[in-house]
């Protein structure tokens, strides 16, 4: 299994696609990586670019080499705060569903997962079952976990 990735350094003019590209991609799959960005042939326009499109930082070629393991230091230390963020953010969304939806079977577990797997995700819902299956809580604990309603999309 590979590990996963931390932090990702490129540089701006690469074979193939470009950084800025490689940017945008990481910025939709996983926005959460920091990524630093170098260049030998950088301008304003380019770092304010790379800036906008979600980079942590922008390198210019040559670069120090103690001013790079700064940077990436820094970024490193950015990520672990998000992801501990994330995981207390978890880790209080799944104590408000077990007040919610009580148990410990392996089926309400994974039904709590899939709860906060779909939290931020805008979509609408058909609850199905029979009287008594707990379709009214379920539909009280999507609507706790909903995003907000201002982040979706217009039905009109």
């Amino acid at each position: 299994a590979a590990e996963p990735v931390s932090v990702v350094i490129s540089d701006i003019r690469m074979p193939g696609m470009d950084g800025l590209t490689l940017l945008a991609r990481l910025a939709l799959q996983a926005p959460e990586l920091p990524v630093l960005m170098m260049t030998g042939h950088g301008d304003v326009a380019t770092a304010v670019a790379a800036m906008q499109g979600g980079a942590r930082d922008f390198i210019e070629k040559p670069f120090d080499p103690e001013a790079l393991e700064l940077k990436l230091r820094q970024a490193l230390a950015g990520r672990r705060l998000s992801d501990e963020n994330q995981r207390l953010r978890r880790r209080l969304s799944v104590r408000g569903l077990s007040g919610l939806l009580r148990g410990e079977s392996r089926q309400i577990r994974q039904l709590r997962e899939r709860l906060l797997e779909l939290r931020g995700h805008p979509a609408r819902v058909w609850i199905s079952g029979e009287a008594g299956s707990g379709r009214s809580t379920l539909a009280l604990a999507l609507a706790e976990h909903a995003p907000p309603a201002d982040a979706l999309p217009s039905t009109a």
